[in-house]
């Protein structure tokens, strides 16, 4: 058993999927790829999520929760500068069955020919 202890003072991660979205219609824009091509980040600090129309910003681990919120704050700023326009949500408030396109890629293919109730 491995007693709870640390040697290092203890740090904090935070990460957000955000959907990317037509500024004037709100309806899912699939340019995530696009922007994140654009953006000037730290390796690891922003990727694509299973939709075309989602990224995921993260913090690096941080030694205190302002300070990784304020990294967030940073990547939004970072992903409106070269023209996206993200909406916080859940679940699109507007959107429809279908209208989410699936990232192309492998992984999220085969997630979707294996466990389509998540997809």
């Amino acid at each position: 058993m491995t007693p709870f202890a640390h040697s290092q003072p203890f740090t904090v991660g935070v990460e957000e999927e955000l959907l990317v979205v037509d500024p004037l219609t709100l309806r899912l824009a699939p340019s995530a790829t696009k922007i994140l091509q654009r953006m000037t980040f730290a390796k690891g600090d922003a990727s694509h999520e299973a939709y075309a129309a989602q990224i995921e910003l993260r913090s690096p681990p941080s030694t205190t929760s302002l300070e990784a919120v304020a990294t967030l704050a940073d990547l939004r700023i970072a992903a409106i500068d070269v023209g996206a326009t993200l909406m916080g949500v859940g679940v699109h408030p507007i959107g429809t069955r279908g209208d989410a396109a699936l990232l192309d890629d492998d992984r999220y293919r085969h997630v979707e020919d294996t466990v389509r109730g998540l997809i």
